[in-house]
């Protein structure tokens, strides 16, 4: 049995900004600004339990999916390179998808490659882009929930099969911030490296069986050039200062 698309309790969905141009997936959900407790005593070895606090961003609202990623190879032509995702289609003069795999999120993706891609929409849309600190997504996917095991709290998630890798992301959300397929589809790269220099992604993919991967503070190293197809990635928006 693989894990795949969680069911969690309903939430209130948060404020989602449409941005044009950039498939018909591109939302972000605005991050409030505050503080919580990161971590837990069962990682106080690699990043034990601590206070931190953060600024308002925001955050895609699900990874960048196959559809989106498109976009970003047609406008780049040869100066970007194709992902091993085996949705992504060589169509002679554009790169396309197989018809149905739009919706589910890009992999097959290392993590200069995602970064990459955020330089190229930060110079598109005039905006600040990049992946998330793994601080940052672990103080996003809690939700505001102080202690929080996992993006709607607590509760033991729903086994799914999922034989055929990622399933497309959710079109409504249940998260307190309303962001979805934050564990359970794909790992997300984010930003920083662990003590043995492997980048780090977080939330757990369709790939594993062991619930501990879906916990919002399980932080999993991979080698950087990873190009596996249960990594994808979202982006954070930074926001101006007033």
């Amino acid at each position: 049995m693989r894990w795949g698309r969680i069911t969690v309790p309903t939430f209130s969905a948060a404020l989602l900004v449409s941005v044009s141009g950039c498939g018909d997936h591109a939302a972000w959900v605005r991050i409030p600004a505050g503080e919580a407790w990161l971590g837990s005593v069962e990682t106080r070895e690699t990043h034990p339990p601590r206070r931190a606090v953060f600024p308002a961003f925001q955050l895609g609202r699900a990874p960048v999916t196959v559809a989106e990623y498109v976009i970003y190879l047609n406008e780049r032509r040869t100066e970007a390179l194709p992902p091993s995702d085996p949705a992504i289609r060589d169509a002679g003069n554009r790169w396309t998808y197989i018809p149905g795999m739009g919706g589910r999120p890009v992999t097959g993706i290392t993590r200069a490659e995602a970064e990459e891609y955020c330089r190229w929409l930060s110079e598109k849309m005039g905006i600040r882009a990049r992946l998330p600190s793994a601080d940052e997504w672990e103080y996003a996917a809690r939700g505001g929930v102080d202690g929080a095991r996992y993006p709607w709290g607590w509760g033991a998630p729903r086994r799914v099969e999922t034989k055929n890798g990622p399933l497309p992301v959710e079109r409504s959300s249940r998260h307190p911030y309303g962001l979805s397929d934050l564990v359970g589809n794909v790992f997300q790269w984010c930003s920083d490296n662990d003590r043995n220099g492997m980048a780090i992604a977080c939330g757990g993919s369709w790939s594993e069986r062991d619930p501990r991967f879906l916990r919002v503070f399980q932080r999993t190293p991979f080698p950087g050039d990873y190009r596996g197809r249960d990594v994808g990635f979202r982006v954070l928006i930074e926001l101006k200062e007033d």
